[in-house]
């Protein structure tokens, strides 16, 4: 086992079939896998999309959310209240883990109001995510009907 790692670092476990990862910080990291048999058979590399969130429960600047109408159809407003000025990384992320929009956000401090279209979005559960630059997030389950 041939392991290789970007955004973080291999602790323990290189040339076997489980590693331990020290990752940098929040973000996303990658995981290349390639397997050589006894034979030197040499199985193709795999690479794997890791996403990694902080540690520790660091309060978001961003409050009172609320989400209507939940069932959402063509639309979904979003209400919540900021602490400060910022931008927000929207992102709405479907059962298999897809992430199906991803857009900034102007936040002002004070209450904010958005509406997200859901109209391209077929029918299921989805989660928004709403991801600040210091790495805090918040997020909300919905659901589209159609």
């Amino acid at each position: 086992y041939d392991w290789s790692v970007t955004g973080g670092t291999i602790a323990s476990g290189q040339g076997t079939n489980e590693i331990t990862v020290d990752w940098g910080g929040a973000g996303t990291g990658y995981v290349n896998l390639t397997e050589t048999s006894a034979a030197e058979c040499e199985g193709s590399a795999t690479e794997y999309v890791v996403e990694i969130m902080p540690l520790g429960v660091e309060e978001s600047f961003m409050t009172e959310i609320n989400l209507y109408p939940n069932p959402a159809g063509e639309s979904l407003n979003i209400e919540l209240y900021s602490e400060k000025n910022a931008n927000i990384q929207v992102q709405v992320v479907n059962q298999t883990g897809q992430i199906v929009i991803n857009n900034v956000q102007a936040l002002n401090a004070g209450n904010n109001k958005t509406t997200l279209n859901t109209s391209d979005l077929p029918g299921g559960y989805y989660t928004l995510k709403m991801i600040a630059d210091d790495g805090t997030f918040v997020h909300r389950k919905f659901v589209v009907m159609k």
